[in-house]
């Protein structure tokens, strides 16, 4: 102890931090103590009792020994115990007299300001008892004061070995008066007691003291043992369930203010989205365009001023209106004027966050007509909910305090909060007495629980979190006294039992101590069975229990880094359960559930130990493939998982066909990171759809331009109706019998800005894929008919006009209404109407499909199967749905003169339409051999650029002036 204190005095006197402490925050032990350890150690030494037992009568004052210690060791030893002594008791006399809050110290060890230069008052007692031991052991003489002695020394050991205990378990944390010692001074009275203990069983007196009556030993060393045994049981027990009590805690106090977050998030998302609501009514932009127009329009201002008075009724306090050139147009309610506080949120358009006696959010407004601005809205709303959040805590505990903070140049700003009486805080500096406060935490993005101060200098234990992408920072904080209150009440409880058991005896106390460590072991292991299980879910699909999509990710990112330091490849396959929506929905979601996880299962059997296979979500898997050394290794892989998905699986007495649709990409080759590579496997995938599906594809440079392609296609479709680029051309159908023009069919055309006139191959697929077909065929619909009726009304023959409708028009929109408004709108007679089917839609969804179709034809439209021949042909659909004519193919027309094949199936497909009285239109009539081949077959009609190119509306009537002609 003498070494330790010189080692501990030098690193003070000469600044070596190393020798002072170890670790930030962690003193080894303050100066004072290294001084009292060598005062103690130098007293220790000069201790020289007798070693010769002699003769000792109870309560005789006689000597125990006849050789008694020299008198300069006497001296020497009982001048340094006296010392230690005064050194002690001055020590607690600073403390008792105020000078206990400690005193800073030295800069170059800014750490030790949790470790105050003064002794602690445990520490300055045992001091004092060392030095009144040693003294004791010098002059002890009768029983009592060999006691006293052996009580003295048993009392320091006990307090060094509690104050070593409260420093590894943290009291100081949960008692208010518990004021211990640093880790090693603790250390040093456990080790100091223990070799005065040796020196005192050694001793001549001591022995003769035990020979007398051996059950004062049993005595003082059971009760020693069974003091420590408690101490031991108690801090053991504390040491297990302290830790997951303050993260549970932690935890909850974590989970409140995630959930307060939230629902302030929302208060705040939900405001600012109703202002933009109010703000951008189509009435009122176009109200605020005509404005612009006719800034002085009386009639204008007074509707928009009728607008903002009625803003009170939406929980508007304030709002004003300015036209695009920024003058005020009409104003409601007054705006907040010298708040108490107010910072700028990240919303998206400018907008502030107001206190005045609570919340108000102020939003600027840009009012946006068919993409110009027209005018600007302020608007203010109070928003209540906010402010009864902040006060909304004592449910959580007396000092508890929920606060919203904003950064303000180096400071921040704080709302009022419970603890501030309603006042806000401007200003506030992020860090005290050199340690950050929560909120500083929260405003640099950060998001957990610390234990620090706050800016009231009180230990708290506050959890903290960015407001989402607002700007702000919340912090829940309770006074760590409070949090850890339950704990210190069990712990009293828990020292109060075994006190009173250690008193009752070793028998009772083994009887009442077993059961409750059977009881503690049992709630350990729920605790961590319960752990384990959370872990699990966490990173595992509960449903098929493979990984999810966050393991999954995690685990391709370690098949990247071997593949780096081996000089090998990695490949991800994004696989896609083929006509999985159709069995979820056709069977119910538990036979879906059940296919999965038997998905899964297979899955398993088709990839090697070292390669991931995770669930991406719904009917999407992933599977990370580690150490590919070549391609073949993966098609191998993939082959494989589309062999066994290939047999059929037996779910509840259904035999479920199905398959996989398999993207594949490379690393490094395809890409560098996760997200990159899943990209482009989920577009390799699509292509893989497209190719017929239960099949894979590699990805392709090629497909990430098809997939910009079809983005770029897709957000230009909405816009190509507003901006009416849509038009339709019109190609004539001829009666091969007359040779006159019976009829036209309607093809849409874009005419894009950019791109030029975009054939219909190219956005027709993609309109499908989006659901924009629908609003598109709406539009084929009414504008054939409308020039149908047109040409009509100007004269011209009695035509048929022939629009092509899509799966999407059947499946999604409400088509026999659609064709009786175009029918409607522009007076066309139902019979000059042609609607054009493809087979996909007569055999999808039969019944739904026959029940539209009849509605239809009560309308008195013509019905035509549009590329008869490729699809699935078939004799019972065309008795079922009644149609009027099928249209060959041109795949079939094209290579007739010189394919006997096509020739006969093109014959084949006439014969059977006149059997069931059809007529037949072929497409695709390039010159006179296929069109004296179709006459010769007896076709009734075609069309071809034989006869004409599909043309705009405008040149049609010349067409069929010239056709009139020749």
């Amino acid at each position: 102890m003498i070494l330790l204190g010189l080692a501990v005095l030098a690193g003070w006197l000469l600044h070596v931090p190393v020798l002072v402490q170890l670790a930030p925050g962690f003193a080894a032990m303050t100066y004072p103590a290294a001084v009292g350890f060598c005062l103690a150690g130098a007293a220790l030494l000069a201790a020289c009792p007798a070693q010769s037992p002699a003769g000792l009568e109870a309560g005789s004052r006689s000597p125990l020994s006849e050789q008694a210690p020299s008198a300069r060791c006497t001296q020497v030893g009982d001048a340094l115990a006296a010392l230690l002594i005064l050194f002690g008791v001055l020590a607690l006399a600073q403390w008792i007299g105020g000078a206990g809050a400690g005193q800073a110290a030295p800069p170059w060890l800014a750490e030790a300001d949790a470790y105050p230069g003064l002794l602690r008052p445990i520490a300055a007692v045992c001091f004092a008892a060392i030095g009144l031991t040693l003294v004791l052991l010098h002059r002890a003489r009768t029983a009592s004061m060999l006691m006293a002695v052996l009580l003295l020394t048993f009392a320091v050991m006990l307090a060094g070995f509690v104050g070593a205990l409260g420093q590894i378990l943290g009291l100081e944390n949960i008692y208010k008066w518990y004021a211990g010692m640093p880790l090693l001074a603790g250390v040093g009275f456990v080790v100091f007691s223990v070799g005065l203990l040796s020196i005192e069983f050694r001793d001549a007196r001591f022995q003769q003291y035990w020979s007398q009556d051996e059950s004062r030993k049993i005595s003082l060393v059971g009760a020693a043992i069974l003091v420590f045994t408690a101490l031991i049981g108690v801090s053991g027990g504390f040491a297990v369930l302290h830790p997951q009590a303050v993260a549970e805690l932690q935890s909850n106090l974590q989970l409140s203010l995630k959930s307060r977050d939230e629902k302030f998030r929302g208060v705040l998302e939900q405001g600012w989205q109703d202002s933009f609501a109010f703000a951008n009514q189509p009435l009122r932009l176009d109200a605020m365009k005509m404005l612009n127009l006719a800034p002085d329009s009386p009639a204008l201002r007074a509707q928009l001023q009728k607008v903002a008075e009625s803003s009170a009724s939406f929980g508007f306090s304030a709002v004003m209106f300015r036209d695009a050139a920024g003058r005020e147009i009409a104003r409601n309610g007054s705006f907040t004027k010298d708040p108490e506080l107010g910072v700028t949120i990240n919303t998206a358009s400018p907008s502030s966050l107001l206190w005045r006696d609570g919340f108000i959010l102020h939003a600027h407004i840009d009012m946006v007509n068919a993409g110009q601005p027209v005018g600007t809205m302020d608007a203010e709303r109070p928003l209540p909910r906010l402010g009864k959040q902040l006060h909304e805590t004592a449910h959580l505990g007396q000092t508890t305090d929920f606060a919203v903070c904003a950064p303000a140049r180096q400071n921040m700003h704080c709302f009022p909060f419970r603890s501030t009486g309603g006042k806000v805080l401007r200003d506030l500096p992020p860090l005290f007495n050199g340690r950050p406060i929560p909120a500083s935490y929260a405003l640099t993005g950060k998001t957990g629980v610390i234990h620090t101060r706050d800016y009231r200098g009180r230990e708290v234990i506050a959890a903290y979190a960015p407001l989402g992408e607002l700007g702000l920072g919340t912090v829940l904080k309770i006074d760590a006294a409070e949090l850890y209150r339950p704990i210190a009440s069990k712990l009293t409880q828990l020292l109060a039992i075994l006190l009173v058991l250690t008193a009752a005896g070793i028998v009772l106390l083994r009887l009442q101590l077993l059961p409750l460590v059977r009881k503690m072991a049992g709630e350990i292991a729920e605790r961590k069975k319960a752990e384990a299980q959370i872990n699990f879910l966490a990173y595992h699909d509960p449903l098929t229990e493979l990984p999810n999509r966050l393991l999954g990710q995690d685990r391709f990112r370690q098949a990247m880094a071997h593949a780096d330091r081996n000089g090998t490849k990695a490949a991800l396959l994004f696989l896609d359960l083929d006509s999985f929506k159709t069995i979820n929905d056709s069977l119910g979601h538990s036979i879906g559930d059940a296919l999965l996880k038997a998905v899964a299962a297979r899955l398993r059997h088709c990839v090697r130990d070292t390669d991931t296979i995770s669930r991406q979500g719904g009917d999407e898997f992933l599977v990370a493939l580690t150490g590919v050394r070549d391609s073949g290794a993966i098609t191998g892989i993939a082959e494989k998982i589309l062999h066994r998905l290939v047999e059929p699986f037996e779910i509840e007495n259904h035999e479920l066909p199905t398959s996989f649709s398999i993207g594949i990409v490379v690393y490094p080759d395809d890409g560098s990171d996760f997200e990159t590579l899943l990209k482009k496997a989920d577009t390799a995938m699509y292509h893989a759809k497209d190719a017929g599906r239960n099949t894979y594809r590699f990805h392709t440079e090629q497909m990430n331009v098809d997939a910009v392609e079809r983005l770029r296609m897709r957000n230009n479709l909405g816009k190509a109706l507003e901006r009416n680029e849509f038009v339709l051309y019109y190609q004539p159908q001829i009666d091969l019998a007359s040779g006159a023009v019976a009829g036209a069919e309607a093809l849409i055309r874009w005419n894009h800005p950019e791109l030029g006139m975009v054939a219909p191959g190219r956005f027709i697929p993609v309109a499908e894929d989006s659901g924009l077909i629908v609003e598109i065929g709406d539009w084929v619909l009414r504008e054939a008919c409308r020039q149908a009726a047109a040409w009509r009304q100007a004269g011209q023959p009695q035509l048929t006009v022939a629009v092509n409708l899509s799966a999407v028009q059947f499946k999604r929109g409400n088509l026999e209404l659609s064709v009786a408004q175009a029918l409607a709108e522009s007076g066309l007679d139902p019979a000059q109407l042609e609607l054009e089917l493809t087979e996909s839609i007569l055999i999808q969804d039969t019944d739904k499909v026959l029940a539209t179709v009849q509605r239809l034809k009560t309308l008195g439209v013509k019905l035509s199967i549009d590329d008869f021949g490729t699809g699935y042909s078939s004799l019972s659909y065309l008795k079922r749905f009644a149609v009027d004519r099928l249209k060959i193919d041109q795949s079939f027309v094209r290579d007739m003169a010189d394919d006997p094949n096509d020739a006969a199936i093109v014959n084949a497909i006439i014969q059977m339409a006149k059997s069931l009285n059809l007529k037949t239109i072929a497409e695709g009539v390039e010159d006179s051999r296929m069109l004296d081949l179709l006459r010769h077959l007896q076709c009734d009609e075609a069309q071809g650029y034989h006869f004409a190119r599909p043309m705009p509306a405008g040149e049609f009537p010349a067409y069929l002036s010239d056709a009139a002609k020749s």
